[in-house]
């Protein structure tokens, strides 16, 4: 785990570098996710399932 002080002597760009690889990390798997489960969402509406956001 990174403390404040370590995170504060980084450089911009390794800033940058760290967040766009936790990003990567949390939201691809989750629209990998959503994008297979696409046609059994679909299927489920098919049969009357009421998805409600």
């Amino acid at each position: 785990m990174i403390n404040m002080d370590s995170w504060n002597a980084l450089l911009d760009a390794q800033c940058t570098m760290v967040n766009l690889a936790c990003n990567k990390a949390t939201i691809n798997p989750l629209a990998d996710g959503g994008a297979l489960e696409f046609a059994i969402i679909k299927q489920n509406e098919a049969d009357g399932v009421q998805i409600k956001i």
